[in-house]
């Protein structure tokens, strides 16, 4: 899944309606350490050279990632679900029950641990972090 994303982040990176850019980064190690867990996702991923790291450290990777500035990107996504029939609903609710009610999908984007109490049933589930239904 990580080196989809990757591809499909790094082609949005050429539209700048979309808030993506690629941007080159460094991390880096004052011991050896093994290839990070997302490795194999960013192609561009190499361990520096030792004149490339900073003094007093032993060990780096360079690599190239797409990064999002969020407000942009979240109003490009808005703009692409519109443009493909969807709408949104803005509106104050009291509980997680009332909104199940109203709609006959929910999309919770809230990070309390109340609110996710109620995606035990089968109209909405946890995905990537997030609840969806």
């Amino acid at each position: 899944m990580g080196r989809s994303t990757y591809e499909q982040f790094a082609l949005l990176s050429d539209e700048p309606a979309t808030g993506v850019r690629m941007v080159p980064g460094i991390e880096v190690w004052r011991h050896p350490v093994p290839n990070p867990p997302w490795a194999e996702s960013v192609p561009s991923l190499r361990r520096c050279r030792p004149d490339e790291l900073p003094p007093g450290f032993q060990d780096g990777h360079l690599f190239t990632v797409p990064v999002a500035n969020m407000r942009v990107y979240l109003g490009f996504l808005t703009a692409c679900f519109a443009a493909a029939g969807g709408t949104l609903e803005r509106r104050h609710i009291r509980s997680l029950h009332e909104a199940g009610a109203a709609c006959p999908l929910v999309i919770n984007c809230s990070r309390g641990s109340r609110a996710h109490a109620w995606f035990r049933t089968r109209r909405c589930f946890r995905f990537g972090g997030r609840s969806c239904g």
